[in-house]
């Protein structure tokens, strides 16, 4: 899958497209995304997931809210499996984009909201005193 996307990256990239990647990943970018389950064996996902990461020149959207995005229905494992990735051209347009992670309601997953502070309303009008 990570090499289908990085195709299809450097192809839009190359068109001038920005990227904004929001989803389950279903991989942490660290041991310290994952709570409640062994990391050892991770490891060359998390290499793996990090080099796509990397390669395609994404940045990781900060994060506002609960740290994890996935909980076992006992509250025994949790894992930060959902995230938003941009690219650079993408954050020039939203420099001040956050992605908020939600409490968990229905799914095992928490929503992601993404939100920028910076709202362009366009020329301020002329006024004069």
């Amino acid at each position: 899958m990570w090499d289908k996307l990085s195709t299809l990256r450097i192809a839009k990239a190359q068109a001038g497209y920005s990227w904004c990647l929001i989803g389950d990943f279903n991989v942490v970018r660290s041991v310290y995304e994952r709570k409640g389950v062994s990391s050892g064996r991770y490891k060359r996902e998390i290499k793996g997931f990090n080099e796509f990461i990397e390669k395609n020149q994404l940045c990781d959207m900060p994060l506002v809210g609960i740290k994890f995005t996935w909980f076992r229905p006992n509250g025994t494992v949790m894992s930060r499996l959902d995230r938003v990735l941009v690219t650079q051209e993408w954050l020039d347009i939203w420099p001040e984009s956050k992605q908020h992670v939600q409490i968990r309601q229905v799914s095992y997953h928490c929503a992601i909201i993404v939100k920028s502070s910076k709202v362009d309303w366009g020329p301020k009008p002329l006024i004069s005193v």
